[in-house]
């Protein structure tokens, strides 16, 4: 009976299930109370364990002077039961294909949470700007005033000239400014010069935004990556040098 209680299980059925199943079809038409005792569980257990089979079309239920009785279906009606499941599922999965796209644009919808991380110190920040040529933008664009006086990364420009990557760099003026935009053609970038100053410098590229500034006495780098905050940061660009 173990082996068959087993199988039963694996097509779906309960643990209790199965075992008052198979306790039907041993002792035939019999009352809950007479079927719990056989099978060494609660009363209570048993009409539970009933009603879930008579719903779905496995146990039958009869009075017999007013007393309930209850009775196993042939074997056969397990093939309509699971007949009746494999429906309902295939009922189920045309209606999540009809609701998929509705979800999927939903989820799409949804706004990401921004990746941040956070660099200290020289070494830190230089890190942060390396980084970001490991990931071999398109353009870089720049927004910042850490050209005021000199380059204080140049291992970095060096590696992006090298990489074959563009730069456009909005900087504000500065002697140091004029004589690097001189340099634009060699240096592959585009520089524009405008009056006011930055604190901190903004490194824009693919879908990250990289921040940094080397006022204090140590300097400190934010690198976000985020898409909306990305294309925001685009669009302020493009402003800053349109009304240069």
């Amino acid at each position: 009976m173990k082996f068959l209680s087993q199988k039963l299980i694996q097509i779906g059925l309960s643990n209790l299930e199965s075992q008052v199943y198979i306790g039907l079809l041993e002792r035939q038409k019999t009352t809950a109370g007479a079927l719990a005792k056989h099978l060494g569980m609660k009363r209570s257990t048993a009409y539970t364990i009933l009603e879930s089979l008579i719903q779905k079309g496995l146990v039958r239920l009869t009075k017999v002077e007013h007393v309930k009785h209850f009775q196993a279906e042939p074997p056969n009606r397990l093939k309509d039961w699971l007949e009746k499941k494999m429906n309902d599922l295939q009922a189920q999965e045309n209606l999540l294909e009809e609701i998929h796209d509705g979800l999927q644009k939903l989820s799409e919808n949804q706004l990401t949470s921004p990746e941040v991380s956070i660099y200290e110190g020289q070494k830190g920040v230089q890190s942060l700007l390396m980084d970001n040529l490991d990931e071999k933008p398109s353009e870089v664009l720049v927004i910042g005033g850490y050209m005021e006086d000199q380059d204080l990364i140049p291992e970095y420009t060096k590696r992006r000239v090298s990489m074959n990557i563009p730069a456009k760099v909005i900087v504000p003026e500065s002697p140091y400014a004029q004589a690097s935009q001189a340099l634009d053609s060699i240096e592959n970038r585009q520089t524009s010069i405008i009056e006011s100053r930055f604190p901190a410098s903004f490194h824009i590229y693919q879908d990250s935004v990289s921040i940094f500034t080397f006022s204090g006495e140590d300097p400190v780098g934010v690198h976000i990556k985020n898409n909306d905050i990305c294309e925001s940061m685009r669009m302020i660009f493009q402003i800053i040098k349109k009304n240069t």
